[in-house]
């Protein structure tokens, strides 16, 4: 299991096992944000892991999503447990992107950081920041000059 820092308090990981829960609770997690969908492989059994990461004392969250795919509410959400949450929290899916998406859309939308500093976090977290920019365009595109 890889750990990257996203921000004071907050990890970003690729896909978690029981024993990768086991590792983030000792080295000091206390919540769990899983983007991960129920059904998405095999090897993933979210309700398993919500058990486990209940049973070492994390909290658990799960705002499961498809890549590319944030509604307002999945971002309202996820901005929500960041805030809520206690820290540090490692938040993550299957590779780490739907996390670090969400994370981003969650930062910029609720005014916490300028969208070209989340961008540039990303950046340097070796994420793809040209993938999320789409997203951050006004619904309908840019107006029409009048």
């Amino acid at each position: 299991m890889t750990i990257q820092q996203v921000e004071d308090g907050v990890g970003l990981s690729g896909a978690m096992t029981a024993e990768d829960l086991e590792n983030a609770q000792q080295q000091g997690f206390q919540a769990l944000i899983c983007n991960r969908r129920p059904s998405e492989s095999p090897e993933h059994d979210e309700q398993a892991l919500a058990r486990k990461a209940q049973s070492l004392g994390l909290s658990w969250t799960c705002i499961p999503v498809a890549t590319g795919e944030y509604s307002d509410a999945d971002v309202a959400a996820f901005h929500e447990a960041l805030e809520t949450l206690p820290r540090p929290l490692l938040i993550f899916c299957r590779s780490g992107r739907r996390s670090i998406h969400l994370w981003a859309l969650a930062r910029i939308r609720h005014d916490v950081e300028p969208p070209e500093t989340v961008l540039e976090r990303m950046r340097a977290l070796g994420h793809d920041p040209e993938t999320l920019r789409p997203l951050l365009e006004p619904a309908g595109g840019s107006p029409e000059p009048e």
